[in-house]
């Protein structure tokens, strides 16, 4: 079962809606490939210089925040701008603090990032440790 079941925090109705180039889950995040659909990334620490979106529950779908979204179907992403508020997947077995700063991976998962060394994408809202596998977990955008 999912901490949370959705995904945008703030309420803010600021989204794209495109086909999805990949299958993820809610709380990932993806851009805008050259084909115009959603993709995810393909080196961690990407996402620099990029609009974000973070990738919404399939509620066209009729699906849940737990059950991805598929390629070929159309997918919600919301602006992942500054100071905006989202449950986002965040890598297995990371511990978190408020505001331990956050950098992409190349699945669109959040994991911790180093000041410095990578692009920080977000910043953890919550004093978390991520179980066994990726756990949606409130971040703000960075």
């Amino acid at each position: 079962m999912a901490r949370y079941n959705r995904i945008n925090i703030d309420g803010a109705a600021e989204t794209e809606n495109r086909q999805m180039k990949v299958t993820v889950l809610p709380g990932s995040l993806a851009f805008i490939g050259s084909d115009d659909k959603f993709d995810k990334f393909v080196t961690a620490g990407a996402g620099e210089g990029i609009q974000l979106y973070a990738i919404g529950v399939d509620y066209l779908q009729g699906k849940r925040v737990t059950e991805t979204v598929a390629i070929g179907d159309i997918g919600v992403g919301n602006y992942f701008e500054t100071g905006r508020s989202f449950a986002m997947l965040v890598k297995a077995a990371a511990a978190l603090n408020v505001d331990t700063p956050l950098a992409v991976d190349a699945a669109g998962v959040l994991r911790i990032g180093v000041v410095g060394t990578d692009h920080i994408v977000a910043y953890s809202k919550e004093k978390f440790t991520v179980g066994a596998s990726s756990e949606l977990v409130i971040v703000r955008a960075a």
